[in-house]
């Protein structure tokens, strides 16, 4: 307690002292079901667009932003991408066969919506 300066396991033991709390220790191999467990929950956090972040005084701080849904950043991004806007255009102008703007707005190749060409957009579809 008169240390000045505490590494992160003293400052999770100063946290926790505060509390009426018992903390069993698995070694090993035993103790695979607390972890995966514990990263689930920070799996859920990061899908949830929460921002983790530790205060000079250990307490971690967890902040949730809002995010638009993915059907809306397809929608916005169709209505940007050159040749989505093409493709609708010709769609509304001559028809089409294999593409088609469905009544929610989204553009349709043969049943399968269509994604623009957009990195950060394809990379949160596969993650």
């Amino acid at each position: 307690m008169t240390q000045k300066e505490l590494n992160l396991r003293q400052r999770w033991i100063e946290l926790l002292k505060d509390y009426d709390v018992i903390i069993n220790f698995h070694p090993g191999k035993e103790n695979v079901v607390d972890d995966a467990l514990s990263h689930k929950t920070f799996a859920a956090l990061r899908a949830l667009y929460a921002r983790l972040s530790m205060s000079r005084d250990g307490t971690l701080l967890a902040e949730l932003k809002p995010k638009t849904t993915l059907l809306d950043r397809i929608k916005d991004l169709q209505n940007k991408d050159d040749k989505c806007l093409k493709m609708i255009v010709q769609v509304e102008k001559e028809g089409n066969n294999d593409f088609e703007v469905k009544l929610d707005g989204h553009l349709y190749y043969r049943g399968s919506l269509v994604i623009p060409n957009n990195e950060e957009l394809k990379k949160d579809l596969l993650t």
